[in-house]
């Protein structure tokens, strides 16, 4: 019985140290090694930006208690000033050290503080943030006093580092290299913000992805402002010799400046929701418009261009028995570029992404409730800088085409069609070939 008593006893494994306190145990729960780290980390920076302070006054005014003067003497330590600098998201309040200069007999400015309290480039966009919070509150000039305030900085200087933040946002935008990606389609809409009638294009590659490309302002759609626009592009290195499907409304001057600077190597797309609503404003009655809107939904919902074309035949004819001429000539003008896609054999998953300027119209609303508290532009630059941001912000939420294998087939497509094009008859002077230098 007593050896069966002690096996227990035995096999049990000894305390290897004493047993923690309930008190110690609380602490450890609590316990954030990272927090640690960060503050070691906070500690060392600001040691080493006090010290740089420090090496700058003893560069000038010389060590303390040193027999031979630096400079002769002509800087002398004069005090303290209150100061902060910034380390993380914390503004550290330090004492700054003040030198006098003896010759001019004024304050000598240290180089090594007003560097130490620059924004950092997370804090620059930290600062875009606010403002374009404070734009959208209708509130700019509270957000900008609480970041200066946050950040010691004056607001002046707020508004100066945001001017200055934007302007090399759009330098960098307007300077994006386009020959990194392949593109097979661009989208192409004008809207007015605040006034300002603004050109936009998307670019999605054969992956997929959606991409800003530029604006342009314009005083009218025409196509030497657009056709300068998108000569900008090529310049930038868009590549266009495999084909490039433009999808976009009826304007005509957009439909020009694409031809004069793409010429065969573009097709065209004409948005189908833009068209729809054209011609069912040429009719009256609420019933008759969505009777008419319903066939002209179920007719581009085709699979095929064979299917698609008579259908939309059918509804011209059915017009013009009905004496509504003006929808039917409205119908019938650019139907063709409205069943492009049709054509070009493309699935319907695709089809439906490229058919409409549905994708910009979500943009520009983005960038209307981004810029809807402005009530006029001090200048067109600051027009143009507060877009591009407005635009790289609403950039960051659209969503990929996931139908990669439909745009691989898009792109053989229009490669295919535009060969075709190019192809000039004998005898055929007037036929001139664009041919794209990459």
């Amino acid at each position: 019985m007593s050896s069966q008593a002690s096996t227990p006893q035995s096999a049990s494994k000894p305390q290897t140290g004493p047993i923690p306190s309930r008190d110690l145990l609380d602490v450890l729960e609590n316990h954030d090694p990272m927090e640690d780290v960060h503050q070691r980390a906070d500690r060392a920076q600001l040691e080493v930006m006090l010290t740089l302070i420090a090496n700058e006054v003893e560069s000038l005014c010389g060590a303390y208690y040193a027999h031979d003067d630096q400079h002769n003497g002509r800087f002398k330590r004069w005090g303290y000033n209150q100061g902060s600098i910034r380390i993380r998201s914390d503004r550290v309040r330090i004492q700054v050290p003040r030198v006098r200069d003896t010759e001019t007999n004024q304050m000598h400015t240290l180089e090594s503080y007003p560097k130490l309290r620059r924004a950092t480039s997370k804090m620059e966009e930290n600062l875009a943030d606010k403002v374009f919070l404070g734009i959208h509150l209708r509130d700019y000039d509270r957000v900008s006093r609480e970041f200066a305030e946050s950040f010691g900085l004056s607001p002046a200087t707020v508004s100066r580092a945001f001017q200055q933040y934007s302007a090399q946002v759009l330098k960098e935008f307007e300077e994006r290299d386009l020959s990194q990606d392949t593109y097979v389609a661009l989208l192409l809409d004008a809207t007015w913000v605040q006034k300002k009638n603004i050109l936009i294009c998307i670019g999605v590659t054969v992956h997929g992805e959606k991409h800003v490309l530029g604006i342009v302002e314009l005083s009218t759609e025409n196509a030497e402002v657009i056709s300068g626009f998108l000569l900008r592009l090529v310049d930038k290195g868009l590549r266009y010799s495999q084909g490039l499907l433009f999808v976009m409304d009826g304007s005509k001057g957009m439909k020009k400046a694409v031809q004069e600077v793409f010429g065969d190597d573009a097709l065209i797309q004409r948005c189908i929701w833009h068209k729809r609503e054209n011609v069912v404003d040429k009719i009256q009655g609420e019933e008759a418009r969505k009777r008419l809107r319903n066939q002209l939904n179920k007719a581009y919902h085709q699979d095929g261009y064979a299917q698609a074309k008579p259908a939309l035949n059918e509804i011209v004819e059915q017009l013009e028995m009905d004496g509504e001429n003006a929808a039917a000539n409205s119908l019938r003008e650019g139907m063709e570029e409205t069943l492009t896609l049709h054509r070009l054999g493309i699935g319907k998953e695709l089809r439906k992404s490229l058919r409409t300027n549905n994708i910009m119209e979500n943009l520009n609303r983005n960038i209307k409730e981004r810029l809807a508290r402005i009530r006029r532009w001090v200048s067109s630059d600051q027009c143009h800088r507060w877009i591009v941001m407005a635009l790289i912000e609403a950039e960051k939420k659209l969503e990929d085409i996931e139908h990669t294998d439909q745009l691989a087939a898009l792109q053989r497509a229009l490669s295919e069609e535009t060969s075709k094009a190019k192809l000039i008859p004998l005898g055929d002077p007037k036929k001139i070939t664009n041919f794209n230098s990459e």
